[in-house]
């Protein structure tokens, strides 16, 4: 996906938090809604030169643990999102 990526993994219902612990400590990353009570969060992260922002959605329903990070403006994320979930899969013990 051009500027963007998704993953989906099956886990144990526990992965979401430590994945939300993992991504509050990105540098530049902030939850900006929904919470791990609620299976659901959406965080920006923000590109350290510019501050051009990027979204992740994390969900976790049905043992699946769901993946979605995409930038918001331009054409291509030179791939920082696809690794950011990568890491994430790591952190959900998946990688």
């Amino acid at each position: 996906m051009t500027g963007g990526a998704i993953r989906v993994t099956e886990t144990g219902p526990d992965a979401l938090a430590r994945v939300d612990a993992a991504m509050r400590a990105l540098p530049r990353t902030t939850a900006i809604a929904g919470a791990v009570d609620e299976r659901r969060i959406t965080y920006v992260t923000r590109s350290k030169w510019v501050g051009f922002p990027d979204y992740t959605t994390i969900e976790h329903s049905d043992g699946l643990l769901k993946m979605h990070a995409r930038l918001r403006f331009g054409k291509s994320d030179m791939g920082v999102n696809r690794e950011r979930l990568e890491r994430m899969l790591i952190v959900a013990g998946q990688g």
